[in-house]
């Protein structure tokens, strides 16, 4: 909804053109940590280091019940998501608490 030409800031002034748009404050700081992030070349390759593992695992049943054998049956191993910092986070937890 963020996009300056397609989002929800056009289609608000489109409706009245003197309308002020005014940004969310806490999806503005998300923002800046997404792009601090992807500018980071390590950053990009730990992340992306991270999404192969979970495809790695999620792509084989076979591959995934052993995986879950050796870490507990109470542990999930999630897909990185762009938009979910939260298993972004417990992903990256996991993966250094073994």
């Amino acid at each position: 909804m963020c996009g300056q030409y397609t989002g929800l800031q056009p289609r608000i002034k489109n409706i009245n053109p003197k309308a002020k748009y005014i940004p969310c404050s806490g999806h503005s700081l998300n923002l800046i940590g997404t792009y601090a992030a992807e500018s980071c070349l390590y950053a990009t390759h730990f992340f992306d280091l991270l999404q192969k593992l979970f495809n790695f695992f999620s792509c084989s049943t076979n591959r995934w019940s052993i995986l879950e054998e050796n870490i507990g049956k109470g542990k999930v191993v999630k897909n990185l998501s762009d938009t979910r910092c939260n298993e972004t986070e417990w992903t990256m937890l996991f993966f250094f608490s073994q």
